[in-house]
C-alpha cells in the first residue's frame, strides 16, 4: 500500500481510498472488533478484494492470521503476477505489524 485515507472512523461501514501496485482502491470495512478482527472489501477497474485479520492471544503474544483474495478480469488475466505481489504485501504487512509492536514494546 503506497497512500490509503479514511474516510470516517476506523469502524463497520467506513470507506477508505488507498493505492497499491499502481492501482487505486475504494474499500469498506466489513469487520471491526477490537483486538479480535478487522476486514474490508476493496474494488478497482477490473478488480475486488477482500482482507481479513484475526488477532488471538497466544503462550504470551498473539497469533495474527491474514486472509484475501483477489477476483476479477485482471488478477485472473495476470494470475502468476498478482498471486506474487498479494502474497509479497501480506509479507509486508505482517512484517511491519511486527516491527511497529516491538517498537512500542509490546
Amino acid at each position: 500500500m503506497t497512500a490509503a485515507k479514511l474516510e470516517g472512523p476506523a469502524e463497520e461501514g467506513s470507506t477508505f481510498r488507498w493505492k497499491a501496485g499502481g492501482l487505486r482502491f475504494t474499500s469498506r470495512i466489513h469487520t471491526a472488533e477490537a483486538m479480535t478482527r478487522f476486514g474490508w472489501t476493496g474494488r478497482t477497474i477490473g478488480a475486488s478484494a477482500i482482507h481479513n485479520w484475526r488477532f488471538e492471544p497466544r503462550d504470551g503474544g498473539t497469533l495474527v492470521q491474514v486472509e484475501e483474495s483477489l477476483q476479477g478480469f485482471f488478477p485472473t488475466l495476470f494470475r502468476p503476477t498478482f498471486q506474487r505481489q498479494l502474497e509479497a504485501g501480506i509479507r509486508t504487512n505482517l512484517e511491519e505489524l511486527k516491527q511497529a509492536v516491538e517498537k512500542r514494546g509490546g
